[in-house]
């Protein structure tokens, strides 16, 4: 199959104006920010649930549970932890000290 071709070679027609704005009213309904268990997520579920049972399929929710922690506040913590090692090496340079300002960069590498 070529580029740009469909099935059994046809060229697909392209979109009208109200598929366009219908994928488009899909995407913004669906393509936002949202934290898990929060009310936006959960009106997304629904949105995705009917959208699928209205396709004809069947579909089962399975329950599981996790941490927001790592998600929420984990790239923040590393954040401040880089921030900090790198003002102890400047500090460390600037007093003289280049060996030792290896030493607050040497510890970010298991943060990695």
């Amino acid at each position: 199959m070529r580029g740009g071709e469909g099935p059994a070679g046809r060229v697909p027609r392209p979109a009208s104006r109200r598929e366009e704005r219908e994928v488009l009213d899909s995407l913004s309904a669906l393509a936002r920010p949202r934290l898990s268990g929060s009310a936006g997520a959960e009106q997304v579920a629904v949105e995705l649930r009917q959208r699928f049972q209205a396709l004809g399929y069947r579909v089962d929710e399975l329950s599981f549970s996790f941490s927001a922690w790592p998600g929420r506040f984990g790239l923040p913590a590393v954040g401040l932890l880089y921030l900090a090692a790198m003002m102890a090496a400047t500090v460390l340079l600037l007093g003289g000290r280049g060996a030792a300002a290896l030493v607050p960069l040497g510890a970010l590498v298991p943060a990695l």
